[in-house]
């Protein structure tokens, strides 16, 4: 896959294709069917690569658990798949601890509620990379604490980079804190990130993005997407915590809540945030803002915001109208950009 590593537009960061990619484990076992992915269980730390695309459909699947292996996709697709019911928490993988998985596709995806703690597309709960990996037209539908359309939960060290999320919902049922259309916990760091038309919903900590952010996020766009919720609610993160850096960043798309509403983060601790836009409504009843809803000491440099599109203003950012933001006049007035 391929991705711009900065903005260098006001358009943003653009999708991602899966090109198949080189550097192939030559140990690693070859995967063609259902048949062989079922197998990995039995080698947990082992190598794997995908030789052609796999279909799961017909039969629920029933997440792997405690993957420590690598996952090569090798640029091909699982479609299908929809997740177990009966399997307590999970997605692909149940959970992982130093797993690698990379150069992968899933397509038309479903977790349904599972009656515990975590829910994802590829895991419901790790730790280790994630890198290459497109998500399209899938939906977590979580019930209990932590629901991410890439991972549900993730532990120190996560190490996240270079996914595309199209058409993913990650939806709350009844009593479900934390949802994010990566991840509903991020505890390390994620960069070249771009979501489209990612639909969040959930009570508390809510965000396109990520749910609640204790690392950095670097070159992040989201555009045409939704983030509803009752509590901390933004356009990237619901909350990110101080000591971290936002990077490079772009919403475009609606936020709504009830408090500590923002177009970019509901509740923004002591940050570095540098070099991003929002051109969003943002509506909600306490501590709303354009950028933040509550935010602590912001460090902030080269942040925009359409003044066209929200009559929220806020001191983190300098407010341009639609044209100023737009074509040759924004290279003019968004210091800090890359048009070149």
């Amino acid at each position: 896959m391929k991705r711009r590593n900065l903005i260098k537009t006001a358009g943003g960061i653009g999708a991602i294709g899966i090109l198949g990619t080189a550097g192939v484990s030559a140990n690693a076992t070859e995967i063609a069917d259902r048949d062989d992915l079922e197998q990995i269980e039995d080698d947990l730390e082992g190598d794997f690569v995908l030789v052609d695309d796999i279909d799961l459909s017909g039969e629920d699947w029933d997440p792997i658990d405690d993957f420590a292996g690598t996952l090569d996709g090798d640029g091909h697709t699982i479609q299908h798949m929809t997740i177990d019911d009966g399997a307590g928490s999970g997605g692909f993988f149940d959970s992982g601890d130093g797993m690698e998985v990379k150069n992968l596709r899933f397509e038309d995806a479903y977790c349904p509620p599972l009656g515990d703690w975590f829910h994802g597309i590829v895991a419901g709960e790790a730790e280790g990379t994630f890198t290459n990996i497109e998500i399209v037209d899938s939906t977590v539908d979580h019930d209990d604490w932590y629901g991410g359309g890439l991972i549900g939960f993730t532990y120190e060290g996560v190490e996240i980079s270079d996914i595309t999320l199209i058409n993913v919902t990650v939806e709350s049922d009844g009593y479900s804190e934390h949802s994010g259309g990566l991840t509903s916990w991020l505890s390390g760091d994620a960069s070249n990130i771009y979501a489209e038309n990612v639909d969040v919903s959930g009570p508390e900590w809510t965000g396109a993005l990520v749910g609640y952010c204790n690392g950095n996020l670097t070159n992040c766009g989201v555009v045409d997407s939704e983030v509803s919720g009752d509590s901390k609610v933004g356009g990237i993160a619901g909350d990110i915590l101080s000591d971290n850096e936002l990077k490079n960043f772009y919403f475009r798309g609606n936020v709504n809540g009830g408090d500590e509403v923002g177009g970019i983060c509901g509740d923004m601790g002591d940050i570095s945030m540098s070099t991003g836009y929002v051109a969003a409504e943002v509506d909600g009843d306490d501590d709303v803002g354009i950028i933040a809803g509550t935010a602590g000491d912001v460090d902030s440099e080269y942040v925009y915001y359409d003044e066209d599109i929200s009559s929220l203003s806020s001191d983190l950012a300098t407010g341009l109208t639609t044209d100023e933001m737009t074509g040759e006049d924004a290279a003019e007035n968004m210091e800090g950009f890359d048009f070149e």
